[in-house]
């Protein structure tokens, strides 16, 4: 179940890709986009395999689009201020280890390393540790599918003006295709904000409620 969910976290921003900018593109010259459908419902020879080809372009657009987030997420990271970051775990690592100097990928290591640590020891139930999972992912999701939406807007864009010269628009369908990619971008961002957020405190209110669990003694020990 959880490698289909990620797999789908891969998939999905780059069918919401090729979505948003067909409907985008659709918008401002839908004569072209029907036509073009129309040629594509003509042809139906091996359409299996058209299928398969499509699931494996998504996959790897979805993947260039995580990588990215991936990227930017780290940057924002480093040059936010403390309270506007996300899934940053470095005030928890600095707890964890006092007076230690640590990178945001140092802390990663450091807080994932006492996380699993303390699901070992069963201060952290598994259901916890899998809905902490889940709320990640989704919340990358939500920031690859945010990558996804600028880039089906400046594809659509580019089409526009160099395949199909504009043509027989009006501004008004200019205007709301404006409107419409930078509403579906908002909404993505808003929601990998919301989510990560969610996610990152979480995170932390658990593994700070286990660390303060004092270990038991053994038999042993008492005696």
């Amino acid at each position: 179940m959880d490698e289909g969910r990620r797999f789908l976290r891969y998939v999905l921003p780059g069918l919401i890709y090729s979505v948003e900018t067909t409907l985008l593109i659709w918008i401002t010259c839908p004569n072209w986009v029907n036509t073009l459908c129309l040629s594509l419902n003509s042809n139906k020879d091996n359409l299996t395999a058209q299928v398969l080809g499509s699931v494996l372009v998504f996959a790897a657009l979805g993947y260039i689009f995580s990588s990215a987030f991936h990227t930017l997420h780290l940057f924002c990271n480093r040059s936010c201020k403390e309270e506007d970051r996300i899934l940053d775990h470095r005030f928890i690592a600095s707890c964890i280890k006092e007076k230690y100097e640590n990178s945001p990928d140092t802390a990663m290591a450091i807080s994932y390393a006492q996380w699993y640590k303390q699901i070992n020891l069963g201060n952290i139930h598994v259901d916890a540790n899998k809905k902490v999972q889940s709320l990640g992912d989704q919340a990358f999701g939500f920031g690859a599918a945010f990558m996804a939406s600028n880039f089906a807007i400046l594809s659509a864009l580019i089409i526009c003006a160099f395949e199909l010269q504009y043509q027989h628009y009006p501004i008004g369908r200019l205007a709301i295709m404006h409107l419409v990619g930078l509403s579906i971008t908002y909404w993505f961002g808003s929601a990998y904000e919301r989510v990560g957020k969610i996610a990152h405190e979480t995170y932390e209110i658990i593994l700070d409620d286990a660390l303060s669990i004092k270990p038991k003694k053994d038999a042993s020990e008492k005696r």
